[in-house]
Protein backbone atom coordinates (compact mmCIF):
# COMPACT_ATOMS: atom_id res chain seq x y z
CA UNK A 1 0.00 0.00 0.00
CA UNK A 2 0.95 3.57 -0.65
CA UNK A 3 1.46 5.62 2.31
CA UNK A 4 2.43 9.15 2.58
CA UNK A 5 2.07 12.59 0.55
CA UNK A 6 0.95 12.15 -3.12
CA UNK A 7 2.78 13.79 -5.88
CA UNK A 8 1.42 16.38 -7.99
CA UNK A 9 1.51 13.63 -11.10
CA UNK A 10 -0.54 11.35 -9.04
CA UNK A 11 -3.25 13.76 -8.22
CA UNK A 12 -3.41 14.74 -11.62
CA UNK A 13 -3.75 11.16 -12.65
CA UNK A 14 -6.82 11.27 -9.99
CA UNK A 15 -8.45 14.09 -11.37
CA UNK A 16 -8.48 12.72 -14.62
CA UNK A 17 -9.73 9.63 -14.06
CA UNK A 18 -12.71 11.77 -12.12
CA UNK A 19 -13.45 13.95 -15.16
CA UNK A 20 -13.57 10.98 -17.61
CA UNK A 21 -10.03 12.30 -19.07
CA UNK A 22 -8.63 9.51 -19.48
CA UNK A 23 -8.08 6.47 -22.24
CA UNK A 24 -9.80 2.75 -20.31
CA UNK A 25 -5.85 1.62 -20.24
CA UNK A 26 -4.86 4.41 -17.71
CA UNK A 27 -8.30 4.88 -16.19
CA UNK A 28 -8.45 0.72 -15.12
CA UNK A 29 -5.01 1.03 -12.79
CA UNK A 30 -5.89 4.46 -10.98
CA UNK A 31 -9.45 2.73 -10.20
CA UNK A 32 -7.86 -0.36 -9.19
CA UNK A 33 -5.71 2.16 -6.93
CA UNK A 34 -8.37 4.26 -5.55
CA UNK A 35 -9.83 1.26 -4.35
CA UNK A 36 -6.55 -0.43 -2.18
CA UNK A 37 -4.72 2.90 -1.70
CA UNK A 38 -6.37 4.67 1.33
CA UNK A 39 -4.23 8.15 0.40
CA UNK A 40 -5.53 7.36 -3.32
CA UNK A 41 -9.19 6.87 -2.44
CA UNK A 42 -8.94 10.27 0.20
CA UNK A 43 -7.82 13.02 -2.67
CA UNK A 44 -10.45 10.88 -4.71
CA UNK A 45 -13.28 11.78 -1.87
CA UNK A 46 -11.81 14.90 -1.83
CA UNK A 47 -11.81 16.04 -5.07
CA UNK A 48 -15.36 14.61 -5.74
CA UNK A 49 -16.71 16.49 -2.68
CA UNK A 50 -15.46 19.88 -3.79
CA UNK A 51 -16.89 19.42 -7.47
CA UNK A 52 -20.19 18.54 -6.39
CA UNK A 53 -19.66 21.77 -3.93
CA UNK A 54 -18.91 23.78 -7.28
CA UNK A 55 -21.71 22.33 -8.71
CA UNK A 56 -24.57 23.32 -6.48
CA UNK A 57 -22.18 27.18 -6.32
CA UNK A 58 -23.78 30.20 -8.34
CA UNK A 59 -22.45 33.24 -9.35
CA UNK A 60 -24.49 36.49 -7.97
CA UNK A 61 -26.85 38.30 -10.47
CA UNK A 62 -25.33 41.17 -11.43
CA UNK A 63 -26.77 44.81 -10.77
CA UNK A 64 -28.90 46.03 -13.62
CA UNK A 65 -27.84 49.21 -14.09
CA UNK A 66 -23.66 48.06 -13.52
CA UNK A 67 -22.65 49.20 -16.59
CA UNK A 68 -24.79 52.60 -16.24
CA UNK A 69 -23.37 52.58 -12.87
CA UNK A 70 -19.59 52.43 -14.08
CA UNK A 71 -20.03 54.69 -17.19
CA UNK A 72 -21.44 57.40 -15.20
CA UNK A 73 -18.68 57.02 -12.54
CA UNK A 74 -16.05 57.50 -15.21
CA UNK A 75 -17.26 60.15 -16.63
CA UNK A 76 -17.07 62.47 -13.43
CA UNK A 77 -14.28 65.16 -13.72
CA UNK A 78 -12.66 65.73 -10.49
CA UNK A 79 -13.04 69.64 -9.94
CA UNK A 80 -9.31 71.51 -9.79
CA UNK A 81 -9.68 74.18 -6.96
CA UNK A 82 -9.84 77.74 -8.12
CA UNK A 83 -6.41 78.25 -6.31
CA UNK A 84 -4.31 76.21 -8.26
CA UNK A 85 -5.65 77.32 -11.40
CA UNK A 86 -4.21 80.61 -10.47
CA UNK A 87 -1.13 79.25 -8.68
CA UNK A 88 0.23 77.12 -11.27
CA UNK A 89 0.94 79.65 -13.70
CA UNK A 90 2.32 82.11 -11.84
CA UNK A 91 4.86 79.35 -10.44
CA UNK A 92 5.57 78.68 -13.40
CA UNK A 93 6.41 82.09 -14.39
CA UNK A 94 8.47 82.47 -10.91
CA UNK A 95 10.51 79.49 -12.20
CA UNK A 96 11.67 80.52 -15.43
CA UNK A 97 12.40 83.67 -14.01
CA UNK A 98 14.65 82.40 -11.63
CA UNK A 99 16.32 80.23 -14.44
CA UNK A 100 16.88 83.10 -16.60
CA UNK A 101 17.86 85.35 -13.76
CA UNK A 102 20.75 82.53 -12.83
CA UNK A 103 21.68 81.84 -15.98
CA UNK A 104 22.36 85.89 -16.66
CA UNK A 105 23.78 86.13 -13.15
CA UNK A 106 26.66 83.84 -13.38
CA UNK A 107 28.01 86.27 -16.15
CA UNK A 108 28.95 85.72 -19.65
CA UNK A 109 32.75 84.21 -20.88
CA UNK A 110 34.50 84.22 -24.33
CA UNK A 111 32.68 81.50 -25.62
CA UNK A 112 29.42 83.88 -26.08
CA UNK A 113 27.35 81.99 -23.20
CA UNK A 114 26.11 83.14 -20.56
CA UNK A 115 27.86 81.69 -17.60
CA UNK A 116 30.28 79.04 -19.48
CA UNK A 117 34.12 79.10 -19.32
CA UNK A 118 36.21 76.84 -21.37
CA UNK A 119 37.83 74.12 -19.56
CA UNK A 120 40.45 73.88 -22.38
CA UNK A 121 41.40 77.40 -23.50
CA UNK A 122 45.61 77.88 -24.41
CA UNK A 123 46.63 81.86 -23.69
CA UNK A 124 50.13 81.50 -24.66
CA UNK A 125 51.73 81.30 -21.30
CA UNK A 126 52.80 77.61 -21.97
CA UNK A 127 55.58 78.14 -24.50
CA UNK A 128 57.58 75.97 -22.92
CA UNK A 129 55.24 72.80 -23.32
CA UNK A 130 54.26 73.58 -27.07
CA UNK A 131 52.01 75.89 -26.43
CA UNK A 132 49.48 72.44 -24.71
CA UNK A 133 48.10 72.71 -21.44
CA UNK A 134 48.79 69.50 -19.39
CA UNK A 135 45.33 68.83 -20.55
CA UNK A 136 44.98 69.56 -23.81
CA UNK A 137 47.92 67.06 -24.10
CA UNK A 138 46.01 64.37 -22.23
CA UNK A 139 42.88 65.34 -24.47
CA UNK A 140 45.29 64.84 -27.94
CA UNK A 141 45.19 60.95 -26.71
CA UNK A 142 41.57 60.79 -26.75
CA UNK A 143 38.58 59.92 -29.22
CA UNK A 144 36.97 62.80 -30.57
CA UNK A 145 33.62 61.86 -28.38
CA UNK A 146 35.60 61.79 -25.34
CA UNK A 147 37.80 65.34 -26.06
CA UNK A 148 33.81 66.58 -26.59
CA UNK A 149 32.68 65.36 -23.86
CA UNK A 150 35.51 66.55 -21.09
CA UNK A 151 35.32 70.10 -23.12
CA UNK A 152 31.59 70.46 -22.30
CA UNK A 153 31.79 69.01 -19.34
CA UNK A 154 30.30 71.39 -17.41
CA UNK A 155 26.90 71.07 -19.90
CA UNK A 156 26.21 67.88 -18.73
CA UNK A 157 24.18 68.19 -15.20
CA UNK A 158 22.26 64.93 -16.39
CA UNK A 159 25.04 61.85 -17.58
CA UNK A 160 22.42 60.23 -19.30
CA UNK A 161 22.44 62.65 -21.94
CA UNK A 162 26.07 61.08 -22.25
CA UNK A 163 24.77 57.83 -23.76
CA UNK A 164 24.91 58.34 -27.71
CA UNK A 165 27.11 60.41 -29.40
CA UNK A 166 24.62 61.24 -31.94
CA UNK A 167 22.65 63.07 -28.85
CA UNK A 168 26.03 65.44 -28.54
CA UNK A 169 26.89 65.77 -32.28
CA UNK A 170 23.41 67.51 -32.44
CA UNK A 171 23.67 69.30 -28.88
CA UNK A 172 26.52 70.94 -30.51
CA UNK A 173 25.44 70.99 -33.96
CA UNK A 174 22.29 73.42 -32.30
CA UNK A 175 25.10 75.45 -30.23
CA UNK A 176 26.88 76.52 -33.46
CA UNK A 177 23.73 77.29 -34.86
CA UNK A 178 23.83 74.69 -38.00
CA UNK A 179 20.80 72.38 -36.94
CA UNK A 180 21.33 70.27 -40.16
CA UNK A 181 23.22 67.08 -40.20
Amino acid sequence: MYAGKLEQSEIEQIHAFLDGELPAEQAEPVAARIERDPTFSAEANAYRQLDAFLDTWQAPPLRRDLTQAILARTARKREVPAWVRVLAPVAAAAMIFVVVWGFHAVGGSETGTPGRTPIVTNNGSNADTGGKTPLQKELAGLSAEDQFVVENLDLFVNYEILSSFETLEAIERLESGTGGA
